[in-house]
């Protein structure tokens, strides 16, 4: 039952397929908060030591997450959710800093799409780690499965002001209720609505969204790598490996499209026949 929790962590952001960073908080979140609430039960003695070295550990790395605005920027840039995670789990003082540090993202993408100077390289907030240990305070110990909750409350702080030009387009966004279709990533959501608002926000999708939240897929490119590059094939240069793994890609994932051939020469034989039938037969239709 331990494992499990670790499982459903480690599921929820591995996927070679679709963006996961926004799933990166959320899971450590979820795991810290089931595995300290168990390193107190009398049930779980025997693993207090270990529960207890393994949250520290947790806490190391989440506290890595506010080193970069990537993680918040890329649950901020989920349609569904926005600022629905940091409404439930997170204290209404921190809010105000999630805020802030993406506005000022915003600002400074915005800023670049309307030509205006290069503006100062601004410090972005760093949430303060010590929230992981405030949340496990008062969660539900077994939630563990539901990384990321649905909410549709959304809001912002924001109001428009002159002096402020990307404030409005700030707000049009997280303000906006989206309808997303079932079975749709974001990337599939941006690539269909990114036009409805400023391109700056378009821009920072794909700067975010983009970013792996693991390095199996690495890693697993690699291994992909050594089974081209053997003893026997040691010789082979970077562009011909380029192309075999890039075909060895395409093949795995169905990228290939192509008209079946035939499956004997008697197939072909009938193909041929009946060309020359049709041939004929528009030849007549002519005369």
């Amino acid at each position: 039952m331990i494992l499990q929790h670790a499982d459903n962590a480690q599921q929820a952001f591995l996927s070679d397929h679709v963006s996961t960073l926004h799933l990166a908080i959320p899971a450590l979140e979820a795991l810290y908060r089931a595995w300290s609430s168990r390193a107190n039960h009398a049930k779980y003695a025997a693993f207090t030591p270990a529960l207890q070295a393994t949250c520290q550990k947790i806490n190391d790395y989440y506290e890595k997450t506010t080193n970069s605005p990537a993680y918040i920027m890329a649950m901020i840039l989920d349609p569904r959710e926005k600022m629905s995670y940091f409404k439930k789990h997170w204290p209404k003082d921190l809010h105000v800093k999630v805020l802030k540090c993406v506005e000022e993202v915003f600002q400074e993408q915005f800023l670049r799409f309307n030509d205006s100077e290069d503006p100062k390289k601004m410090e972005v907030p760093k949430l303060s780690a010590k929230g992981l240990h405030e949340l496990s305070d008062d969660e539900n110990e077994d939630d563990t499965s539901d990384m990321v909750s649905s909410m549709k409350n959304h809001g912002s702080h924001h109001t428009e002001d002159p002096n402020q030009p990307w404030s409005r387009y700030f707000d049009e966004y997280l303000k906006t209720q989206e309808n997303v279709l079932e079975g749709w990533s974001q990337i599939e959501w941006w690539g269909f609505n990114s036009r409805q608002f400023h391109p700056a926000w378009e821009s920072l999708a794909c700067n975010y969204l983009s970013i792996m939240a693991s390095s199996v897929s690495s890693e697993r490119a690699f291994s992909q790598g050594g089974l081209t590059i053997t003893k026997q094939r040691n010789r082979l240069k970077g562009d011909i490996v380029e192309a075999l793994q890039c075909l060895k890609c395409a093949i795995q994932h169905d990228l290939l499209f192509r008209e079946p051939g035939p499956l004997s020469l008697y197939e072909a034989e009938l193909e041929k026949l009946k060309n020359g039938e049709n041939d004929s037969a528009i030849g007549a239709g002519e005369e």
